[in-house]
């Protein structure tokens, strides 16, 4: 490989990523405790449970954005969302593992819409009385500690993390970060 070189070629004009393809628009609300980031070709019917809004509607969709980009929801934001339903066999395994098999197949369908409400129960919640920006959970541990205390989130490990995933450093290096970011 070293010392061989790949070139492309690029074209004026315009590229329709998306040509033929269902999209829809949804309002999404990240009612969680910490901000949720979301890939851009993640099944979004099966993301954090933190974020509300329609799954069924959302059903066979990603969003409608550049391959390895992503959206990223604050505590206590809400913004309006493109999707685009998935292409190619339509085959999901992986994700939150609601689905495991063809999204148009009507089984996988049913049984993933019959387990959705209990994953979404599993979702750690701002406190009801978070209804101002000051009442939003910090940066610090701390203040995340105590948002899913008063939240009733359980079962907190050693990271942080109260979902049972290992919290992973993606941040940029800045000063004061804790990793969750």
């Amino acid at each position: 490989m070293s010392g061989s070189t790949t070139a492309y070629e690029i074209q004026p004009g315009v590229i329709d990523i998306n040509a033929g393809r269902r999209t829809i628009t949804l309002t999404v609300e990240n009612r969680g405790d910490r901000a949720v980031q979301v890939g851009s070709h993640y099944h979004f019917f099966e993301v954090n449970a933190g974020l509300t809004f329609d799954r069924r509607a959302a059903w066979g969709m990603h969003l409608a954005i550049p391959s390895g980009l992503a959206v990223r929801f604050e505590p206590g934001d809400e913004k309006d969302v493109e999707f685009v339903e998935f292409g190619g066999r339509r085959i999901i395994h992986g994700f939150a593992g609601l689905v495991e098999g063809a999204l148009d197949d009507p089984e996988v369908r049913d049984r993933a819409f019959a387990a959705i409400d209990g994953f979404v129960a599993t979702a750690n919640t701002l406190p009801e009385d978070a209804a101002t920006a000051d009442a939003l959970p910090g940066k610090s541990g701390a203040d995340r500690a105590a948002a899913s205390d008063a939240a009733g989130a359980t079962d907190t490990a050693a990271d942080g993390t109260t979902d049972g995933t290992t919290a992973t450093d993606t941040t940029d290096g800045a000063e004061g970060s804790d990793g969750r970011d």
